[in-house]
């Protein structure tokens, strides 16, 4: 199950195989993956790469999984392990709900897009005189330019995602496909320059979520709660 870079077995995979015939399991990552090499963990010095980690899963359910493949992790020095699984009980998300992201108040580019909008509306509304429904107009117009805008950063976001987990998968490959531990090393560097951009894309999808159910949260419990006590 795992080892060194030359693939030597260690002194519990018998034991585990015997466990796995018990259970009638079976490592579906080589089961799907038949003469591929890669590993889950490394150390650098020495090199010692092993394929710690696996999923092992029962026999009956392994037609269900479509796809899986190891992919390197961000905060670990583990290697992610991927399961794509299919059923006819699944169906796909939606595009949910959308909420306004309090953060785009300090992108410049939002803002100079929502003067614009505000400049253009007393242009557009000028002579609507019912204040209530211009007031309600503009914010329709802030709106749809907020979700325009929000929509081709987020897209512009997961180019960048996709661009680096691209280059993740490439390095990953190439890996593989290395033995000299000069070359290996190079590899991992640049593998941990991809993952700190990585990293940064995630941290700053969370912080926007967390700035979302913050909102959220703000609107639907009383901010006086005491009063509620009793």
């Amino acid at each position: 199950m795992g080892g060194s870079k030359y693939n030597t077995p260690v002194k519990y995979t018998s034991k585990l195989e015997d466990f796995i015939e018990e259970f009638d399991l079976c490592d579906i990552w080589r089961t799907k993956n038949v003469d591929s090499r890669l590993y889950t963990w490394r150390q650098r010095t020495p090199l010692i790469q092993c394929r710690l980690d696996f999923w092992l899963i029962s026999n009956f359910l392994s037609s269900s999984v479509t796809k899986t493949s190891i992919v390197p992790s961000i905060k670990s020095d583990h290697s992610l392990i991927k399961l794509t699984l299919s059923g006819e009980n699944f169906s796909e998300r939606g595009p949910g709900f959308w909420k306004f992201n309090s953060g785009l108040l300090t992108d410049k580019d939002y803002v100079d897009i929502v003067k614009n909008t505000l400049s253009e509306c007393d242009d557009k509304y000028q002579n609507l005189e019912n204040k209530n429904l211009k007031w309600d107009t503009i914010k329709s117009e802030i709106r749809g330019a907020t979700v325009k805008y929000s929509k081709y950063k987020n897209m512009k976001l997961r180019e960048r995602e996709s661009s680096l987990k691209k280059r993740q998968d490439e390095i990953q490959k190439n890996l593989s496909r290395t033995y000299l531990d000069k070359d290996i090393n190079t590899l991992l560097i640049e593998l941990d320059i991809v993952k700190e951009d990585l990293e940064q894309i995630y941290i700053s999808t969370v912080r926007t979520f967390l700035q979302i159910l913050n909102q959220f949260c703000d609107m639907s419990f009383p901010h006086d709660f005491d009063a509620y006590r009793e």
